[in-house]
């Protein structure tokens, strides 16, 4: 060991410094995450040790004896050890934190010690860094190559320049991978991604969890994006490509091979809703005549490294239609010897064409219980196939854009948290303009019952009630028919039967809303809490029968809503629970007035 940590004053001297330009701030952050058992690798002289909570269980580690001696007089109530990051002297899942503050710039094996700092975390334990990187801009990264022999010597074998965040996911799951990812600018994240073993790099760029893809590939040179992307599975290719900016398009496509542009060319003619938008033409087939030796034998030399395989899709010999489906369950226990016609139960194959909604594909995956089902064109021929894991992708984000429809706000195309100012108005302010001008037919129906209002002034107390009570029962009534026709529970043709049952339904929730709405009334003039007037059981008998009205037209039009909106041929969700509440409002006043006029008539009006 040499440089300052071997002289822990100076090595303290230029740690204040550092933290009076920021660093305070990073180890502050770097020290909040820390929860249970608690490791400090590298500790040095103690500085995130003396930042703990008081009372926390926590054990330090540093290779300079020196540097544990200081650290001992900042923190004398933490055990200290001195120990090197390669070979920590801990068991299995010791702790639930691993701190790490510029650590792993310095350690000469830092894959090794960070294989070795996950196999001392519990499970869904922290591993919190605090890292030197190499810089994303040219002129920075060229100035730290520069500085950084001088630096090592001076810093005891610190490297500024080294690119720890890249070894750091190198020992980390793909979906890991691509949440750290996510947690980066673009520009970071391609250089981070192109710096990975091409392995790694591959099954994160597959990784559907990883947003904003396109991105990342137009930050990437050519050759590492055309490498990446020829050897991603098809769908995810598809789903890069239509994210890149027509310039990206451009630059990238000449470049592709033939095999793969074609590839391209063919999933991109089909709409992403559909069968043929999502699928993947990674897949194995054989011929009727295979056996069942020479079909495992295709997998294991013709399989794709990246995706599963979850089936073998057996061709008729002569005219490559597909005829039988064998699982690879079915395929590992049967005979070597039998024919693939033969293994498995003989029944037509389930199948989808490339032009399927994916909500019906999701339908016969949920019914059939499969994990992958094939599209095949109007031949018969086998296109690609459809895996579970993608339509698990697939149905997430329509249900997002369904649940944000029901919201009344535009979908949206990336995360709540990276969604930009503008856009968020852009996306919110569309349908917030059109609810608030059909509101406005609210203030024209108040404005006709004026001469009522004005000789009854009692009875605008009520008016939010029974207007909230119809948008609350259409709300509920729009959610429940938008859920059952996507699980086809009904259909279009079903639209009398749930009219018929909505129609009594609502009578009988706007006579329970009602009692109370009575009750209520009655109770607070009784016991002296307001006084109503000397016609207040008939304004009460006003209030509990509009709300009859009122919660029986709210069921029945949000009810009616989506199937109209189904009719029509548009998505039922765009029958947002703002939109039915807004419908209700308008209807409801008349309602409440007309029922006020029938009852109030020759008393308050």
């Amino acid at each position: 060991m040499r440089g300052v940590e071997q002289i822990p004053w100076l090595y303290d001297a230029i740690c204040a410094v550092s933290e009076a330009f920021g660093l305070a701030r990073w180890r502050r952050w770097l020290v909040a995450g820390a929860r249970g058992r608690v490791l400090d690798l590298g500790c040095g002289t103690g500085r995130n040790l003396a930042l703990l909570p008081p009372g926390s269980v926590a054990i330090g580690l540093d290779p300079s004896w020196a540097s544990l001696q200081r650290a001992r007089r900042r923190a004398p109530e933490v055990p200290l050890v001195a120990g090197s990051a390669e070979a920590l002297p801990f068991r299995d899942a010791s702790f639930d934190t691993v701190l790490s503050g510029l650590v792993f710039c310095s350690v000469p094996d830092a894959p090794r010690g960070l294989l070795e700092a996950r196999r001392v975390l519990a499970p869904r334990g922290r591993l919190r860094m605090l890292e030197h990187v190499r810089s994303t801009e040219p002129w920075k990264a060229h100035l730290q190559d520069w500085l950084q022999p001088a630096w090592t010597w001076v810093s005891g074998g610190c490297h500024p320049n080294r690119d720890t965040d890249a070894q750091t996911l190198e020992t980390a799951h793909d979906a890991d991978v691509a949440e750290a990812l996510n947690a980066i600018d673009h520009a970071a994240a391609a250089r981070v991604l192109a710096a990975l073993p091409f392995d790694l790099a591959v099954r994160a760029v597959n990784q559907p969890e990883l947003d904003h893809r396109a991105h990342l590939f137009e930050h990437l040179p050519t050759d590492k994006a055309v490498a990446l992307m020829t050897a991603m599975s098809a769908d995810q290719r598809v789903e890069v490509f239509r994210g890149l900016s027509d310039r990206a398009r451009a630059r990238l496509m000449p470049t592709i091979d033939e095999a793969t542009r074609a590839s391209l060319r063919s999933l991109l003619s089909y709409a992403p809703t559909t069968s043929g938008g999502i699928m993947t033409t990674e897949h194995v087939e054989a011929p009727a005549t295979w056996t069942v030796a020479r079909a495992l034998a295709q997998i294991r030399t013709g399989g794709h490294p990246h995706r599963p395989v979850y089936a073998v899709y057996v061709l008729d010999p002569v005219d490559r239609r597909l005829v039988h489906v064998v699982t690879l369950r079915e395929l590992v226990m049967a005979d070597p010897a039998r024919k693939l016609l033969e293994v498995g139960e003989r029944h037509p194959p389930v199948t989808v064409g490339p032009w399927t909604h994916r909500e019906e594909t999701a339908r016969l995956i949920a019914k059939y219980d499969l994990l992958a089902v094939p599209v095949v064109d109007e031949g018969g021929h086998l296109l690609g196939i459809v895996t579970v894991d993608d339509m698990i992708d697939a149905m997430v984000k329509e249900q997002t854009e369904d649940l944000h429809k029901l919201g009344g706000v535009e979908a949206l195309d990336e995360p709540y948290t990276k969604i930009g100012f503008g856009t968020m108005i852009r996306k919110r302010a569309g349908w917030l303009c059109a609810l608030f001008l059909s509101e406005m037919l609210t203030a024209t129906a108040m404005q006709y019952f004026e001469g009522e209002l004005s000789r009854a002034i009692v009875l605008t107390l009520f008016i939010p009630l029974v207007m909230s009570s119809g948008g609350n029962s259409g709300s509920q009534a729009t959610s429940l028919i938008i859920r059952a026709l996507a699980l086809r529970e009904v259909t279009v043709g079903d639209w009398w039967r749930i009219a018929v049952r909505e129609v009594p339904a609502g009578v009988a929730l706007g006579a329970i809303l009602g009692a109370i709405g009575i009750v209520r009334i009655s109770a607070w003039q009784i016991l002296g809490f307001y006084d109503y007037g000397p016609h207040w059981p008939l304004i009460a008998t006003t209030v509990g029968g509009a709300l009859v009205g009122v919660v029986m037209f709210g069921s029945l039009a949000g009810s009616m809503l989506p199937f109209i909106l189904r009719r029509v041929g548009f998505d039922p969700a765009s029958a947002s629970a703002p939109f039915v509440a807004t419908l209700v409002d308008v209807t409801g006043l008349v309602i409440y007035f007309s029922v006020a006029y029938l009852v109030l008539r020759g008393t308050l009006l």
